[in-house]
């Protein structure tokens, strides 16, 4: 009777416990915000475009080079991921359609340099450069207007 009863408690002990460790694992799984767009743009998003917007003057020449810029247009490509993320989307429609122009140009400078080509990476700069500009045009308020 005493092992049933050190059964019994142990097992409303695990019971009582196991709904707390799903809440713990699905808190996990929640996207949460951690820096700011302007934090996104200037610490991830400028940094890595300019690795693939001056290609030409920046080629890599070692390994450790390469594997660098691969790791920059890897992060450039993710960070249209970070756009997507539903607390940042600002409509259905245009914000997934621009953003989805940085992840096309991000995954195609990606494949540009795992197979070392440069003349792709610099093929790109139109295409990043569009981008950008698209985006900037539909959600940075008076962008591109000169002060008066």
């Amino acid at each position: 009777m005493r092992k049933f009863v050190v059964v019994l408690v142990a097992c409303a002990a695990l019971a009582e416990a196991l709904p707390a460790q799903q809440s713990d694992s699905e808190s996990v799984r929640e996207m949460r915000r951690v820096g700011s767009m302007s934090q996104i743009m200037v610490h991830l998003i400028y940094p890595t475009s300019d690795a693939v917007f001056y290609i030409d003057t920046r080629t890599p020449t070692t390994e450790a080079e390469w594997n660098t810029l691969e790791g920059q247009t890897l992060m450039l490509a993710e960070s249209a991921n970070l756009l997507l993320m539903p607390d940042r989307i600002r409509d259905e429609d245009q914000w997934i359609a621009d953003t989805k122009l940085l992840l096309d140009v991000g995954r195609a400078a990606l494949r540009a340099t795992r197979d070392r080509d440069v003349e792709a990476l610099s093929n790109l700069n139109d295409q990043l450069y569009q981008s950008c500009v698209t985006c900037h045009s539909h959600y940075r308020g008076g962008y591109g207007l000169r002060p008066g």
